[in-house]
């Protein structure tokens, strides 16, 4: 934000998140990567570890906006964290973040998941993305949602 001057938008949850660098993990990003076992980091990327934002805009459940002609649907995906969102465009391709990854099962285990919001909100908005779809994750290479 700072470097761009782009504005902010996400969710309410994700914003809450974003202004305190134990929310946003900044504060423990280098630990995390250095002890990160399926993926090989050979330097630590510079970070600042008290690094923290603030939203210019913020949503709820769902926000849609047309933009270049394009038609964006963000929508909140409880589970990995309780900010983390998906945004589909043009019911075509479909940026998950650590949502859906090819070849795992995203399960909200992890300390900062939440299960229960996983399976009441989030599994049934992934399981009613379009067939065809092509999925974008945070992680490895894109794939086709059947």
């Amino acid at each position: 934000k700072s470097k761009s001057k782009a504005p902010v938008l996400c969710s309410v949850n994700c914003a809450s998140l974003i202004e305190n660098s134990q929310d946003n993990m900044a504060k423990y990003f280098k630990q995390f990567c250095k002890y990160q076992t399926w993926i090989q980091i050979d330097e630590l990327p510079d970070t600042d570890e008290n690094y923290v934002c603030s939203a210019d805009e913020t949503f709820e459940n769902l926000y849609e906006f047309q933009w270049e002609g394009h038609l964006f649907k963000l929508f909140e995906l409880p589970g990995h964290s309780l900010g983390s969102i998906g945004i589909l465009v043009d019911n075509k391709h479909f940026f998950s973040g650590d949502s859906m990854i090819k070849g795992l099962d995203i399960k909200a285990n992890i300390p900062i998941g939440y299960r229960e919001m996983w399976e009441e909100i989030s599994e049934p908005r992934l399981r009613a993305l379009p067939s065809g779809v092509i999925v974008y994750p945070g992680h490895f290479d894109e794939f086709v949602y059947n």
